[in-house]
């Protein structure tokens, strides 16, 4: 079993690193058997799910990570 672990996206924030994100989950869709994920995916100090699930480039991160 392959499996991927990380931590810290802070999606919501601002100064988060959306290309990053994206393709390492896309990297981790085409590799992977598990994804875990660790503490401060989703910043929710600076944003809220409504807009984590309805605005981009927040709302790719949430839907890729829920596929």
């Amino acid at each position: 079993m392959k499996r991927y672990i990380a931590s810290d996206f802070h999606n919501g924030n601002a100064v988060a690193d959306y290309d990053r994100v994206m393709g390492f989950l896309e990297l981790v869709e085409a590799d992977a058997d598990e994804l875990l994920l660790l503490g401060d995916y989703e910043e929710l100090l600076w944003s809220n799910l409504t807009i984590l699930k309805t605005v981009p480039p927040y709302s790719y991160v949430t839907d890729k990570v829920r596929q």
